[in-house]
């Protein structure tokens, strides 16, 4: 995955041990919490397929 990549490489420029993946499902989460479904769901459609599979459940229904 690209984006977890780049957020995986920036980890390891600042000596974090974390895995990549959590941190971006807990940004989109967030972002998800703080726009409408509609919205949501615009967001979902301009985004890469390998973002759209970490997209919270709850808004791809």
């Amino acid at each position: 995955m690209r984006v977890v990549g780049k957020v995986q490489e920036e980890f390891q420029r600042v000596n974090l041990e974390a895995e990549p993946e959590p941190v971006v499902r807990v940004m989109l989460q967030t972002i998800v919490e703080h726009i409408t479904k509609g919205e949501a769901q615009d967001v979902l459609h301009s985004f890469p397929s390998e973002l759209k599979d970490l997209w919270p459940d709850l808004v791809q229904a």
